[in-house]
């Protein structure tokens, strides 16, 4: 079963993809992009408290005008866990990490984006029927043009509020969930030309088992460029994610 989702998903995302291509390169203000973002996402759990995880993906845009590799290896720490053995419990976590975004713009010059972070995950509330997740984020943006060597540094914080919504047996059959969730991004120092505003996405997850996540997302992203005043353009991103415990 979890070998057909994932064919039909992947499939779904590159016919998708195609017709993306067909748009040309849309220049004007309000203008819509398409992007696809292949994610691999690990995560070992060092201790009942601990976790180490990250992400290693693909990313591009249609009409195809750059390519972005992304590695971002990231820790977890549960500071307040009621119940070691439910993650259910595990209400309020402290994450950092570092992401390296390294993008090829065959149009321009490439970049070298080192961002350290550090974020506080709350789930509030906890009830035993709804949750909703919490996720406060700074974010630290060093952005090297390696064409012309020349860095530039900001600071922005992201908030995020959502949930994986199960409904076993009654809307989606066993093992299937909707992920739901929305982020917003505020500046804190002017930098990094290209800066999402908001961004909205909801999703069709599947568990074939303990071990592994499918996901795929259907988000819209709304992004500000900061040399342009009030220049905004939307984004439409599909999104694969797979997921895996070690």
């Amino acid at each position: 079963m979890s070998r057909k989702v994932l064919i039909i998903i992947i499939l779904f995302s590159l016919s998708m993809g195609v017709n993306a291509q067909n748009t040309g390169y849309p220049r004007a203000d309000g203008a819509t992009n398409f992007q696809i973002w292949l994610d691999y996402n690990p995560r070992y759990m060092i201790n009942e408290v601990a976790t180490i995880y990250g992400d290693l993906g693909a990313r591009t845009i249609f009409p195809n005008v750059w390519y972005r590799v992304v590695a971002r290896p990231s820790f977890r720490y549960d500071i307040t866990s009621f119940n070691k053995k439910s993650e259910r419990f595990r209400t309020w976590q402290l994450h950092g990490g570092v992401g390296f975004f390294y993008t090829r713009n065959l149009d321009g010059r490439d970049v070298l984006e080192v961002r350290p972070f550090q974020g506080l995950r709350a789930r509030i509330p906890n009830w035993d029927r709804f949750q909703l997740f919490h996720y406060i984020r700074l974010e630290e943006r060093i952005e090297m043009d390696l064409n012309n060597k020349h860095n530039e540094f900001s600071m922005r914080a992201r908030y995020m509020v959502g949930n994986d919504f199960y409904f076993p047996g009654k809307f989606l059959p066993k093992g299937f969930f909707l992920p739901l969730y929305v982020e917003f991004f505020f500046n804190l120092t002017q930098g990094a030309q290209f800066n999402d505003v908001i961004r909205l996405t909801p999703g069709l997850g599947y568990t074939p088992g303990k071990d592994w996540i499918f996901q795929f997302d259907l988000s819209y992203h709304q992004t500000r460029d900061a040399v342009l005043d009030g220049f905004k353009t939307n984004d439409i991103v599909l999104r694969l994610r797979i997921f895996q415990k070690f």
